[in-house]
């Protein structure tokens, strides 16, 4: 009577049992998950299937675990596949954005060392919030500070980026040609990463980079009377560049602050 009791209670107990709490059994899987998805969506029904048939067939530990351990060890996998085949596909894109940058600064190199440079245009030009009177009239003085030549007319212009507005003053074409050294100034660039600068019988040689699609790192020696900062190290930005135009801003001089740097715009010519 007393074991017939206990049986009976058993019973009771596991019928009460939700399907997810009851434990996995080969011999009610079907049953056992159709009461399951009364209690978890499709998406994680199918995913809980699948787990247990990867389990079968590779004779994974199955024994003792309930639906719910299950489900919960589906989902960890499920995720740690997810974030797999996310990184994989970062990767992928890393490839081909490394190729394509690859053959980019592969072109650029080849246009910038076909020809030897000589500068055409030449001006200094300070980055503003915004068009506005006041801030054109104060970069107006700040370049006025950094370009400081007698006789001759300041050619001032507001010139339009995407995102960016300037205030530029050109050199006159005259101060070009005497910075140009009457055209015998010229620079040419070589596959191997190395440069000349020959301005009359001044030769300075230095390093180049490209070290995105857009920005050279050039190393310039220091005792060159050329040179008009003393540091090593400039930062072309190039804006154009093809087979008879090579267009850069270069970073020249602090006036006011870290916030105003005077910039120089160059164009060159093959």
């Amino acid at each position: 009577m007393y074991k017939t009791i206990i049986i009976a209670l058993a019973l009771i107990f596991i019928s009460c049992q939700s399907g997810l709490e009851k434990q996995y059994k080969h011999s009610s899987k079907e049953e056992d998950l159709l009461e399951v998805s009364k209690q978890i969506t499709k998406q994680e029904l199918k995913q809980l299937k699948k787990h247990i048939t990867e389990l079968e067939e590779i004779g994974g530990v199955l024994t003792g675990k309930t639906y719910k351990a299950l489900l919960i060890e589906s989902e960890s996998i499920a995720y740690e596949r997810q974030q797999e085949i996310e990184q994989e596909k970062r990767k992928e894109e890393e490839r081909v954005e490394a190729e394509v940058l690859k053959r980019e600064v592969q072109n650029k190199t080849r246009l910038l060392c076909a020809n030897k440079w000589k500068i055409r245009e030449y001006a200094f030009q300070l980055e503003i919030p915004d068009n506005s009177e006041e801030n054109v009239a104060l970069a107006k003085q700040i370049l006025n500070k950094a370009i400081n030549i007698k006789d001759v007319e300041p050619l001032i212009s507001v010139i339009q980026e995407t995102n960016k507005t300037f205030v530029k003053r050109e050199f006159d074409e005259t101060t070009v040609k005497i910075f140009n050294n009457n055209n015998k100034r010229w620079k040419k660039y070589l596959p191997d990463g190395t440069y000349t600068d020959q301005s009359g019988d001044e030769v300075i040689k230095g390093t180049w980079e490209f070290v995105d699609a857009n920005t050279i790192k050039e190393t310039r020696p220091s005792d060159s009377h050329i040179r008009r900062k003393k540091k090593d190290i400039f930062f072309l930005t190039v804006k154009t560049l093809d087979e008879n135009t090579f267009h850069f801003y270069e970073e020249e001089y602090d006036y006011l602050n870290s916030n105003s740097i005077v910039s120089s715009s160059i164009v060159m010519k093959s």
